[in-house]
């Protein structure tokens, strides 16, 4: 409106002001009548177009104020219906939550609520209807604390935030722990309250819970006399519930319930629980730990049993409710028993508080039944130590000795002992603390033989078993138990001088050199293996007879002896001679020299006199095998008998035509597994007594396009070195694998045994492999063995045990290949989890004809059996080895008699060969 009069008053001000000027100015210039008519027309046309163009501005302005508000408005609708929409979102977004969200406005009288989500609809079981206008006090009641109430009033008015748990109360009378977060919030200057609240009940039940453990625990371990802690249990329990507390022990001889410890429960009452059975249908606590269970009787007027219902009576109980106390081991060590005046259904984070001071009570009741039990076997343990020949000791972690039995007294006599090396000597201490160091760190109990000298002087030798033990303040000691084995180990040596010792020469023979030298390739880094041959000797015995030829190998020997001064030196044969010696090329080419040209002196023996000739090859230690070495020893001493009488030779590392082979082989093997090149042969192992072929060892054979026929022994030295080994031994293992199903699902079935390098099992995921080998073809693992050689065995015994009992899980049996020719004592088989043991050939090849193979085999067998192992004879070849041998208690053998290693495409017809014929004449 204002705008129209404002446009109005100036139209007619232009308009007054144009007629008053423009008559003006025509009354003073005085012009004629048809001119002034003509001006009078102009100054018409141009008052149009003035009050024209004045309208236009005019109207033009008004019409874009207009539009301005116009827009103006569009905008504050849209934002206002956006803020709507927000708001509905955020009201949505809200009762989603399941926290409870309240609104307050302290503006108004007694600060009403003015908003509640759904959330607190949820958890406090009041509509918004019934909550909209009244102050939030109204969820308070009598467990609410007078504190609490003052610290929200007191924040209000000073509108500052505050976070409380507050005991409020549902619209069903409900008591519940509310978590309550009040925040103030100023929304266009005016200020609210938003409450967000959370039902923490059963997180404060369980801080309560978790508290009463805390100082039950505390009570337990502050008051020496547990039945007056027990007491004090029950008495914090009866104060923070309605129940009355009862705990039973169990007296696990007579199978009865006995009251141990109560607060508030008459003694008349009490009497009438003593001797409860632990019988179903007899008694509630006696049930709970019959049954193991809670057992709950919310009603005791119902109860069948009229002895209980009537004591229940005259007591005023109306419910009970028991539940066992269990030691760690699950064992019922007693009962946890409540009693309530009222009828009462326990809700379940009730029944889970009993069981929870249950477990706390059981575990103490535990410790104090062990330690009950302990005073009564310390005195037997103590009878036993003091008594018993056997030495036992206990070695704390500072290596000083806790405890040592009176048995001592016979190694050391009336000494006083307070550290290990007080039970030994110098020469022997360094040994133990090793041993003892290692049962340190292992968990597994070891043994280990000790040669010592009593305080009389005498040479004693003891077997000490160890183990990492823990006592009961969790301190680490070693228990040490040692027997006496002198005798055993006289005998063993007595059988060591038969087994392996010469009875000409006193030296030690070629099978105790096969160990020996096995040793020192595993010990040492530099050395020469010398090989001293006697030409004519045949001849020194027919003619000057045998005492003649035993005074040469006699004094031979400590001729060799003297003038090489060897690390080791053995009859290896009839007239053989192995040394080891740790001199140089240079020095030992001297030395032999020398030896040669003082043997040109004849020998004489009772007035005669005789020449002998002697030979002597030689090789250096450059990382070979035992069996490389030995046959590059007999190579170069062939060559020294090829030059002529007194002649020596030095083993050299191949020619070109050899080192050009072996480079072939290297490149042709890499690419054998793509190729398909490699192909298991099988050797059957046969059992006389069942007379029949019951297994097989499978053999790789390698025929390459270009070089044709490789053997073993030319390509498995070159691919353990170059670890191409591990790819090949898993290629040959899928292929048994495979194999072994194949025959199962025709009806045959056969055990396989696999050899095993040490390359592979130091592989960090051989099991690994083995197990996914088995899952892909579904092999049966008891139709399975892996063999080892008995020097991998000890190439690292941790290694070794570790992996084969990861094997031997499996259902992999394990067979030590080879046996016999390593140097690892009898003691250790009872280490590792062996299956069987295959007799080595070298035993077998002329035991009909030497009586100490004889007496080897003999050997092996008795201590395979009796430690419970299958006993394997490989290499036989003649039928009159396999009859003598089964004399002696061998049962299966394996050979080139019965059959060569063999395709599978062929063992069909060479079992039936077998069977038909070589068994038949066997039983001819």
């Amino acid at each position: 409106m204002k705008n129209v009069t404002r446009i109005t008053c100036t139209y007619v001000v232009v308009g007054l002001l144009w007629i008053f000027f423009s008559d003006f100015i025509l009354e003073y210039f005085e012009w004629d009548s048809f001119f002034l008519f003509q001006v009078q027309t102009f100054k018409g046309f141009i008052f149009v177009l003035i009050t024209a163009i004045l309208l236009f501005y005019l109207i033009r302005k008004q019409t874009k104020l207009y539009e301005d508000e116009i827009e103006t408005r569009k905008q504050a609708e849209k934002q206002a219906l956006e803020s709507l929409n927000e708001n509905r979102r955020f009201i949505h977004l809200f009762d989603q939550v399941s926290s409870g969200l309240v609104i307050t406005d302290p503006a108004k009288e007694d600060n009403p609520i003015i908003y509640v989500n759904k959330g607190f609809e949820r958890m406090t079981g009041y509509p918004k209807d019934e909550v909209i206008g009244k102050n939030a006090r109204f969820l308070q009641g009598s467990k609410t604390r007078e504190e609490n109430s003052h610290e929200i009033k007191e924040a209000i008015s000073r509108e500052e935030p505050i976070q409380i748990e507050i005991q409020n109360y549902k619209k069903n009378g409900e008591c519940f722990w509310n978590e309550l977060k009040i925040t103030p919030i100023i929304n266009q200057g005016q200020t609210f309250f938003v409450g967000i609240q959370n039902d923490v009940t059963e997180k404060k039940h369980q801080s309560i819970l978790v508290g009463n453990q805390f100082n039950m625990v505390k009570k337990l371990l502050t008051i020496s006399d547990k039945k007056v802690a027990f007491e004090e249990i029950c008495k914090m329990i009866e104060e923070q519930t309605e129940y009355q507390c009862l705990i039973f022990r169990k007296d696990a001889e007579a199978e009865k319930l006995t009251p141990y410890a109560t607060h508030s429960l008459p003694q008349a009452f009490i009497g009438e629980l003593v001797d409860l059975p632990i019988q179903p249908g007899k008694a509630i606590s006696g049930e709970a730990a019959y049954y193991n269970k809670t057992n709950i009787k919310n009603n005791l007027d119902q109860i069948e049993n009229v002895k209980y219902r009537d004591l229940a009576r005259r007591f005023n109980m109306k419910t009970v409710w028991s539940t066992p106390i269990l030691t760690s081991y699950n064992e019922v060590a007693g009962v946890f028993t409540l009693y309530r005046n009222e009828v009462h259904m326990p809700s379940d984070r009730e029944i889970k508080a009993l069981e929870t001071y249950a477990y706390v009570i059981g575990l103490v009741m535990e410790n104090m039944n062990y330690q009950e039990k302990m005073k009564v076997n310390d005195y037997h343990y103590r009878l036993i130590a003091e008594n018993t020949t056997d030495i036992i000791g206990l070695i704390n972690e500072n290596r000083e000795v806790s405890y040592v039995s009176p048995s001592i007294n016979q190694l050391i006599g009336e000494k006083d002992i307070s550290s290990v090396s007080d039970f030994f000597e110098p020469s022997t201490n360094e040994t133990i603390r090793q041993f003892i160091n290692y049962l340190y760190h292992v968990s597994i109990e070891d043994t280990t033989e000790l040669e010592v000298t009593d305080y009389q002087g005498n040479k004693r030798w003891l077997d000490v078993k160890g183990r990492k033990v823990t006592d009961e303040n969790d301190e680490t000691s070693i228990l040490l138990i040692s027997r006496d084995i002198t005798a055993r180990k006289q005998y063993q040596e007595s059988l060591d001088k038969i087994l392996y010792y010469d009875p000409v020469t006193h030296l030690p023979n070629k099978y105790k050199f096969r160990k020996v030298l096995e040793k020192t390739i595993h010990e040492q880094d530099a050395f020469h293996l010398m090989l001293v041959d006697f030409d004519q000797m045949k001849e020194v015995k027919g003619i000057y007879g045998m005492e003649a030829w035993e005074f040469v190998m006699t004094n031979m020997s400590g001729l060799l002896a003297d003038h090489f001064q060897p690390m080791f030196i053995s009859r290896s044969g009839e007239d053989e001679f192995s040394l080891i010696v740790k001199q140089s090329k240079e020095k030992l080419q001297q030395q032999i020299i020398a030896l040669l040209h003082r043997l040109k002196d004849p020998w004489k023996y009772e007035k005669q006199e005789f020449m002998t000739t002697i030979y002597i090859g030689m090789v250096h230690f450059e990382k070979q095998k035992p069996d490389t070495m030995i046959l590059q020893a007999r190579e170069s001493l062939q060559m020294a008998k090829s030059k002529g009488a007194e002649s020596y030779h030095f083993f050299q590392q191949g020619n070109a035509e050899e080192t050009n082979r072996v480079f072939h082989i290297k490149r042709h093997l890499f690419q054998a597994i793509d190729q398909n090149e490699l192909q298991v042969h099988y050797q059957p192992q046969v059992d006389i007594k069942q007379e029949k072929v019951i297994g097989f060892e499978a053999l790789i054979r390698w025929n390459n396009k270009h070089l044709g026929n490789v053997s073993p022994g030319e390509f498995i030295g070159i691919a353990e070195e170059s670890g191409w080994i591990v790819p090949i031994g898993a290629h040959i293992m899928k292929q048994v694998f495979e194999d072994v199903v194949a025959w199962n699902q025709k009806g045959e079935y056969y055990h396989i045994s696999i050899n095993i390098s040490y390359k592979q099992m130091s592989e960090q995921n051989f099991v690994n492999k083995v197990k996914k080998l088995l899952a892909e073809t579904k092999c049966p693992t008891y139709q399975i063995s892996f063999e080892i050689t008995e020097s991998l065995l000890l190439e690292d015994i941790e290694l070794s045990i570790n992996v084969l009992q990861d094997i031997r899980a499996l259902g992999i049996g394990i067979e030590v290949d080879d046996f016999g020719i390593g140097y690892s004592s009898l003691s250790y088989l009872k280490k590792f989890p062996i299956s069987a043991l295959k007799i080595d050939r070298s035993f077998v090849i002329d035991v009909h004809q030497d009586p100490k193979n004889l007496a080897i085999v003999q050997a092996i067998m008795e201590m395979g059996h009796a430690l419970g192992l299958q006993v394997i004879t490989e290499g036989v070849e003649e039928i009159e080895q396999i009859k003598l041998l089964e004399d002696l208690g061998c049962q299966i053998f394996q050979g080139y008699w019965f059959s060569k290693p063999i395709a599978k495409e062929k063992i069909p017809s060479v079992i039936e060969h077998i069977c038909d014929k070589k068994i038949a004449q066997m039983n001819a």
